[in-house]
C-alpha cells in the first residue's frame, strides 16, 4: 500500500512487480487482509475471503493508478514457480547481473 510513495522516493531503482493469481492470494492470510488496519475505509464483512478479495483489488488498483517507474518489469508468480530458469534469464538483463 506504500507503492506510490516508494516510486516517488526512489524513481531510479529497478522494480520487479510480482503478481499472483488473485484466487491464490485470497486463500492465504496476509498482513493486509483488513484494510481498516491501515486506515482505509471499506464495506466491512465477516467473510475473510471477501475481505482478502477487497484488499487485493484495492492494492491492485492502487498499483495500476501509480505511474510505472522507468525501470519496471512484471513477473507472474506462477511463471516463476513453473519456469524458474526461464524467468531468471529474463531478469538478468533487466537487473544487469547473473542470477
Amino acid at each position: 500500500m506504500i507503492y506510490p510513495w516508494i516510486v516517488r522516493m526512489f524513481p531510479d531503482i529497478h522494480y520487479i512487480h510480482w503478481i499472483r493469481d488473485p484466487r491464490d492470494s485470497i486463500i492465504g492470510a496476509h498482513k493486509t487482509d483488513d484494510l481498516g488496519d491501515f486506515g482505509v475505509e471499506y464495506e466491512r464483512t465477516d467473510d475473510v475471503r471477501r475481505r482478502r478479495a477487497i484488499s487485493w483489488k484495492y492494492q491492485y488498483e492502487l498499483m495500476k493508478a501509480t505511474p510505472k517507474p522507468k525501470k519496471w518489469m512484471l513477473v507472474r508468480f506462477e511463471d516463476f514457480v513453473l519456469k524458474q530458469e526461464e524467468v531468471l534469464r529474463t531478469l538478468e538483463p533487466f537487473l544487469g547481473f547473473e542470477l
